[in-house]
């Protein structure tokens, strides 16, 4: 790193210190020689932040001196933490793959016996008429629309509760 970059870093930190300097002074009391200004921007100037998915690397040096292994073992943890949520999430994608490919059986299987007995009943009515039984004729094809009315039904209502389905 050359001198210009070394001095544009140093710039960059003195200006966030600036503002954090300024922002401590803006949410204490009006008086900057203050104790209350002063204890904020001590807290502002001593504070530090970490975000991760393990812990900070000094909480981590505290765990191999209060136990040993402490840091590999809280990496172990939060290793088969993880496995144990991929492992969940796998079975519950599973599980719903399994769901819809029932429902589609189901489906297919509703249509299938709808149209089997749909020609049963319509050949049962064409029987009856050719024999000289226009009452069983008119029994058979109309409990064969009301049978098929009711399958449709079914399918467009299951299909607007399960649009993707």
């Amino acid at each position: 790193m050359n001198d210009k970059e070394s001095t544009a870093g140093k710039e960059d930190n003195s200006s966030t210190l600036e503002r954090l300097v300024e922002r401590a002074l803006a949410n204490g009391a009006s008086d900057p020689d203050s104790a209350e200004s002063k204890a904020e921007l001590v807290r502002v100037l001593l504070s530090e932040r970490y975000s991760g998915a393990f812990p900070h690397p000094d909480v981590l040096r505290q765990f191999d001196d209060v136990i040993d292994n402490g840091a590999e073992r809280a990496f172990a943890l939060t290793e088969r933490e993880q496995q144990h949520r991929h492992d969940c999430d796998n079975r519950l994608l599973g599980s719903k793959i399994a769901l819809k490919q029932r429902e589609a059986y189901d489906r297919r299987l509703l249509i299938i016996l709808s149209f089997t007995f749909l020609l049963l009943s319509l050949v049962g009515s064409v029987v009856a008429i050719m024999t000289g039984h226009p009452v069983g004729a008119a029994v058979g094809g109309g409990g064969a629309l009301v049978g098929i009315g009711a399958v449709v039904a079914y399918l467009h209502r299951f299909t607007r509760k399960n649009p993707q389905a």
